[in-house]
């Protein structure tokens, strides 16, 4: 082989070396087009307690959302960029689509709330007893907007 051969091939293989390395790089770092898209509807659903109560809310990808409490006129709003983007970050640490629920968790006794989160097409169940961290800071973002069904229900009379 010649040294021009060897020359040409080696400087198709940086070249072609490059190109890779340049693509998987613009992959790793392509921002996401809306990071404060949250990826799904979350759903979370609140009972128990001392009074026992219920509890709903669900918060759209687009960051609107409405909470609905027994006994309470429902409340709804739309969460700030920078909120849903705390809300996205806390979602992808807590994972829940991989997360497994606690079985026999509602077996837990005396004044404890339970909750059922469902995003991304799973369900996550467990109690304040069994609350991992990463799902309790999604559950302390979330539960201001579900104390924002405040008012009482008129009785209508």
């Amino acid at each position: 082989m010649d040294l021009n051969r060897t020359t040409v091939a080696w400087a198709a293989l940086a070249v072609g070396a490059v190109a890779l390395v340049l693509t998987g790089v613009s992959r790793m770092v392509a921002p996401d087009p809306n990071p404060t898209a949250l990826a799904g509807t979350l759903v979370l659903m609140q009972s128990g307690g001392f009074a026992g109560g219920e509890e709903r809310l669900v918060v759209f990808p687009d960051g609107t959302w409405f909470a609905v409490r027994n006994g309470w006129e429902p409340a709804q709003g739309t969460l700030s960029d920078a909120e849903r983007h705390q809300l996205v970050r806390a979602l992808d640490r807590a994972d829940l689509p991989h997360r497994h629920p606690r079985r026999g968790y509602q077996d837990d006794c005396c004044d404890l709330f339970f909750y059922t989160f469902a995003y991304r097409g799973s369900d996550y169940a467990t109690s304040d007893r069994f609350l991992p961290a990463s799902v309790r800071d999604v559950l302390d973002l979330v539960k201001p907007l579900l104390a924002a069904a405040h008012t009482k229900v008129s009785s209508g009379s």
